[in-house]
């Protein structure tokens, strides 16, 4: 085999790997560059758009496998965000498909919007990568929104124009797109009045479609913006049951204290009854002591009136024995000193002295202790 000394020499299979390593968008640049690489880029672009798109409907189906089949419980699911991102990529891939890649299939053109591809790339290799993150679909997907509105709107305004159609694709295409019965039933080369019609028609409809896709991805930001303020509010709302939880408990509580005390009290107040019954008893008690000791009092006046008068008596008198009576043994302990001292007195008074020895009177006085003592239990 010679030597290659061009790269367009080499296989087209080699090339195409090699163009691989690029990006989309650079491949669609090197188009530019000669006929040759204009062929193997076009199989490279075209081939990355039904890649890209197998990968995206694989990879939303797998998503959407994890997903709860309640519609409740769907939204409030953290892959929702990411279904809903690649819901909004295929619906992209079916305006670039019905706008672009109905002709590439023709191969009358290409994809040639390759930077659309490595955003779609991105997107998706953002998506695997952030599964268990919440994400924003309206911010991840505004680029891609308006290079692909972009795109569309080019091919719309300056390729098909000038794209040359063969009756066959122009019959059975305008059957189905036009309106116009006049246009419909052509036949032959179109011209390129009615192909500037058509390519205005398509462009009113994919100016509606961008329209309702912006609608679409504002209704997404509202819902995601509720969707956080619900969850915000089962937060609260969980919050409060624990706390009318906690407050229930300490109501049981302060019940079961109420209770105690409310038995602590009765038994206080059955105290008290006892305590004043006792109090009745004691005071009936009192009244009586205090009317005995008024007795008492009475008798002994009346008592040391006598023993006053019989000691008079016996201070005038001839010596003789004295009784006394007491109320207490006390009382006749005092009377039996005070008898006793006098008699020593009158005794040591009388004593006569003969040769030295001392001799006892015969007439001294001897007090005689009283035999009966009254007690306080013996009065009434």
């Amino acid at each position: 085999m010679p030597p290659c000394s061009n790269i367009a020499d080499l296989p087209l299979q080699l090339v195409e790997q090699v163009f691989k390593y690029l990006s989309y968008e650079e491949v669609s640049k090197l188009r530019e560059t000669c006929r040759f690489f204009d062929v193997v880029c076009r199989g490279i672009l075209n081939k990355g758009f039904k890649t890209i798109e197998r990968m995206v409907v694989s990879f939303h189906s797998e998503l959407r496998s994890q997903l709860p089949r309640r519609e409740s419980e769907r939204r409030n699911h953290l892959l929702n965000r990411h279904c809903e991102t690649l819901s909004a990529i295929e619906t992209r891939l079916s305006l670039l498909k019905m706008s672009i890649m109905r002709y590439a299939d023709k191969d009358r053109c290409c994809f040639f919007p390759g930077k659309v591809l490595d955003e779609m790339e991105g997107v998706c290799r953002f998506i695997r990568l952030n599964q268990g993150v919440p994400i924003r679909p309206y911010d991840i997907l505004h680029e891609l929104r308006d290079i692909s509105s972009m795109a569309m709107e080019h091919f719309e305004e300056n390729i098909l124009p000038s794209l040359h159609l063969k009756s066959n694709l122009g019959n059975s295409w305008l059957s189905s797109e036009l309106s116009s019965p006049s246009i419909s039933q052509a036949r032959g080369p179109i011209p390129l009045d009615e192909l500037r019609a058509v390519s205005t028609f398509k462009r009113q409809q994919l100016n509606q479609l961008a329209q309702h896709s912006y609608q679409l991805a504002n209704m997404e930001n509202v819902t995601h913006q509720e969707s956080r303020t619900v969850s915000k509010e089962l937060t609260v709302n969980h919050k409060l049951t624990s706390d009318v939880k906690r407050l229930k408990q300490g109501q049981a509580l302060n019940m079961a204290r109420i209770c105690k005390l409310s038995r602590m009290v009765y038994y206080l107040l059955c105290k008290q009854r006892e305590v004043t019954e006792q109090n009745k008893q004691l005071g009936s008690l009192v009244k009586m002591q205090s009317r005995r000791i008024k007795q008492l009092e009475a008798i002994c006046g009346t008592n040391s009136v006598n023993c006053s008068d019989i000691l008079e008596s016996t201070s005038s008198s001839s010596p003789s024995s004295a009784v006394c009576t007491s109320s207490s043994p006390s009382h006749c302990n005092q009377l039996s000193t005070t008898f006793s001292e006098q008699n020593i007195l009158k005794s040591g008074n009388k004593r006569v002295k003969s040769n030295g020895d001392v001799h006892n009177c015969d007439n001294e006085i001897h007090c005689m202790v009283p035999s009966k003592v009254l007690l306080l239990s013996d009065i009434d």
